[in-house]
């Protein structure tokens, strides 16, 4: 599983959660063919790739040749943790583990990562946590690519 990072310092994680940001922009980078150069990139075209739900992104030139593509980093109906502090979610783990009272099955950091939690990476820094671990999750619904410089200031 994959998880997504978002910046707390604006909030944008309490946003998700909160369900009140609903879309987020990537920057994906272009894969050019040998002999395949940026000014030479005339039209576009988008073509699903697989049952997965990626998509490829084909760029031409004037001739008409591929010469470069970029696929997409996430799939259409893919579910992808949110990233957080184990600090964080903590109390998220505790109620779980209140309700459920059966010590086996709970699926928390200190249960799998070991009793000193707190001193794992991941406590106060979510670029270290574990995607399984994360309790919240959020589903892929679209794709859709723009270039940067068609995206305006009130976009």
């Amino acid at each position: 599983m994959k998880k997504i990072l978002f910046n707390d310092r604006y909030g944008l994680t309490e946003a998700v959660l909160e369900r009140r940001k609903t879309m987020t922009r990537r920057v994906e980078c272009i894969d050019f063919l040998p002999g395949g150069r940026k000014e030479d990139i005339v039209t576009f075209r988008c073509v699903e790739t697989d049952a997965k739900g990626k998509f490829v992104l084909l760029c031409y030139n004037s001739k008409g040749n591929m010469i470069a593509q970029l696929v997409s980093h996430y799939a259409i109906g893919e579910e992808i943790a949110v990233a957080q502090k184990y600090k964080d979610c903590w109390d998220i783990y505790q109620r779980r583990w209140v309700t459920k009272k059966d010590p086996s099955d709970w699926h928390t950091p200190d249960a799998i990562l070991g009793d000193q939690v707190d001193t794992v990476k991941g406590w106060t820094n979510k670029m270290f946590v574990r995607a399984d671990l994360m309790p919240h999750r959020i589903r892929i619904t679209n794709i859709r690519m723009e270039r940067l410089q068609d995206i305006s200031d009130e976009d």
